[in-house]
């Protein structure tokens, strides 16, 4: 079972999300995606 989670900066901007969205769909075996609170 392969679990990421992005929190803090990797959530502070559009742009940072974008690049998230690019490590998850990079990878199918990544199956759980645990997001925290974004940062500021």
């Amino acid at each position: 079972m392969n679990v990421i989670k992005f929190g803090g900066s990797s959530l502070a901007s559009g742009s940072q999300l974008k690049k998230v969205v690019q490590i998850v769909k990079a990878d199918a075996a990544r199956k759980i995606v645990v997001v925290s609170a974004p940062g500021m």
